[in-house]
């Protein structure tokens, strides 16, 4: 449902001026005083059929200006519409952390104690909604007017491998209080580090939070850490008791155990423990710990030693396999030493929007684009989405890269404008800062880019764009954008040996590689991964899983951080949800100057208030 509701409000205060007109309508009286003429008593008596009109014209000319003096007052109230939520009652969440810090012997039964009191305790005539959290969180039970299903929700809850953060837990319940009034109660055992440099979630001002403490973390032993040093492994071992811990660590290799070591932490302290065997090329390390009393979770941490795959790089060109465009570029990212650097697929622009519609563009760590037959507006958004998430966008100018079209895909997301081709008189490259990752390992041979001559050029609007690289006119020939946590390249001529000798010259062959290679370093596939962010194919428990195409084997986790025993005092707790409610004070307050610019009605009050004087003034002229 929508209401009416108003930026600035005081505003309406001016519509008392109303009341003006109002007052000197009614104190308006012509009382002429009677004349008695003697003809006149031979006249029968009759009203003045002219006193009712002109009283029905004054109505009309006090109703146009009352009129134009509120509209006045309630367009400089800048009215809008705003949602609202009508909803009887408030609704209580309890949200329940199921990290695995609360998974030591004995302690969930707690929890779901505290989580069964705070049902009990929500207000007769609240929803009750049960949230399970650790790195993000979920509704396992809808509010709800039925304590048992609440409850039967609550009695199903285990903790997980997650670890704990609060944002998420705020952001979901507040999401399910909506508009209404609310109460959140957080069962947890108040880590610090729940609370994450981002943790700025939505708490609206009237959603009261509390939080029941399930108590001190106990005494724990866990594998923060497993490396590969100078070709042996070395494991942190961490100690987040009171008291000095001691015990063995054991290491396997592909299953299998391969070394054991002895290790003393301290209390709250790591140690780091190395194992003296030699490691192979490729294969998986798993190192493991015995304690009884602490985190199962965190007793085990897996490390895959084969060498990361090459990062893979979509090619489009006019046609798929190999076009002629992607021939030179393809030659040069396939010329490596002893290994691909690069995994390259070359495609066409119906295989661009194959990928797209397959969900398969963010596998590749970079895209080169360098034709636009096929490639729709669709496609324009999504690559722009693409480097927006992290990925890395090559355009090099070239015959079959139409300048129109490129302008209309990405004009307004990466505000790119090319404004024609232009035939210099051989212009050369030179790079405007030799410091730059492409350039940089060309050292003192930068120079040798001056070697290469370009006939033809394709002019690009520097305007929020970096220049990299200037032709030897002084037009730009590389420019650069970052959007997001990705970036964007333009080449200013093509990479085919049409419009330049480039493909000719040594410096080719590196340049293309520390071109492509700049792009993709946002998106190389890591072998390893927290459970949080854990890859599709993968489960989100700790372990070694096989995901990709093609495969490839990576390691999950547990995050580290939720092994840290540090917690909140309940004022901290508190100081921290006061932050989130300006903060979400803040939010709301530039949500409703953004939905009020939207709608503009304030506009047509006054457009109203113009038509109305202008009647106004119609009347009284026409009518006197």
């Amino acid at each position: 449902m929508f209401g009416l509701a108003f930026l600035y409000p005081a505003f309406l205060i001016g519509a008392l001026a109303a009341a003006v007109p109002v007052l000197l309508h009614l104190l308006k009286r012509e009382v002429a005083p009677p004349v008695r003429f003697p003809a006149v008593r031979f006249l029968t008596r009759s009203p003045v059929e002219q006193t009712r009109r002109k009283r029905l014209r004054e109505l009309l000319l006090l109703a146009l200006r009352v009129a134009a003096l509120v509209l006045l007052a309630g367009a400089f109230a800048r009215p809008y519409l705003a949602d609202r939520l009508a909803a009887s009652g408030g609704v209580t969440v309890v949200a329940v952390d199921t990290s695995f810090s609360l998974s030591s012997p004995g302690r969930f039964d707690r929890v779901r104690a505290l989580a069964r009191e705070a049902v009990d305790e929500a207000p007769a005539g609240d929803l009750v909604a049960i949230v399970s959290f650790s790195d993000d969180a979920a509704a396992v039970s809808d509010p709800s007017a039925d304590r048992t299903a609440a409850r039967r929700a609550i009695d199903a809850l285990a903790p997980g491998f997650g670890a704990t953060r609060y944002r998420a837990a705020l952001d979901r319940a507040q999401e399910i209080i909506g508009g209404r009034r609310g109460r959140i109660v957080l069962v947890t055992d108040l880590q610090r580090t729940g609370w994450r440099a981002e943790a700025e979630g939505i708490v609206g001002e009237d959603v009261d939070v509390v939080a029941r403490d399930v108590g001190g973390l106990p005494s724990n032993l866990g594998v923060a850490d497993l490396v590969r040093e100078a070709g042996r492994a070395t494991a942190v071992i961490r100690n987040g008791g009171a008291g000095a811990r001691q015990g063995h660590v054991r290491l396997y290799l592909n299953g299998r155990e391969a070394a054991r070591a002895d290790f003393d932490a301290a209390p709250g302290s790591s140690v780091d423990v190395t194992f003296d065997v030699e490691l192979p090329a490729a294969g998986v390390l798993r190192v493991a710990l015995d304690d009884p009393t602490g985190f199962a979770a965190d007793d085990a941490r897996y490390l895959v030693l084969d060498p990361p795959a090459p990062p893979a790089v979509l090619v489009v060109a006019a046609r798929a396999g190999q076009g002629d465009e992607a021939f030179y570029v393809q030659r040069a990212l396939d010329a490596t030493g002893d290994a691909r650097r690069f995994r390259v697929v070359t495609t066409d622009g119906a295989g661009l929007l194959s990928a797209l519609d397959e969900g398969r563009l963010g596998g590749y760590a970079a895209i080169l684009l360098l034709a636009t037959r096929g490639v729709d507006r669709r496609a324009g958004a999504a690559l722009a989405r693409y480097v927006q998430d992290g990925g890395g966008l090559l355009l090099a100018a070239g015959e079959a890269l139409d300048a129109e079209i490129v302008v209309g895909l990405f004009s307004g997301s990466l505000s790119l404008r090319l404004d024609g081709r232009r035939t210099p008189s051989a212009v050369t490259l030179a790079p405007v800062d030799a410091r730059h990752p492409v350039f940089r390992p060309f050292g003192a041979l930068a120079g040798n880019l001056g070697q290469v001559r370009f006939s033809r050029v394709v002019a690009v609007t520097e305007e929020g764009w970096q220049v990299i690289a200037r032709f030897s006119d002084g037009t730009a020939a590389l420019v650069e954008r970052r959007v997001g946590a990705g970036r964007a390249i333009v080449f200013a001529s093509d990479l085919n040996y049409e419009w330049n000798d480039f493909p000719l010259h040594p410096a080719f062959v590196p340049f293309v590689h520390e071109l492509v290679g700049y792009l993709a370093g946002r998106r190389r596939e890591p072998s390893a991964y927290l459970v949080s962010d854990a890859p599709a194919g993968a489960a989100r428990e700790p372990g070694v899983a096989t995901v990709g195409d093609p495969p490839r084997t990576v390691a999950v986790n547990v995050d580290p951080r939720e092994s840290d025993p540090t917690r909140l005092t309940p004022e901290e707790f508190e100081g921290a949800i006061r932050r989130l409610t300006r903060a979400a004070a803040r939010r709301a307050d530039a949500a409703v100057h953004q939905t009020e610019s939207e709608q503009s009605y304030w506009r047509y009050g006054l457009m109203l208030m113009l038509i109305a004087l202008a009647a106004e003034g119609l009347v009284g002229k026409r009518f006197p």
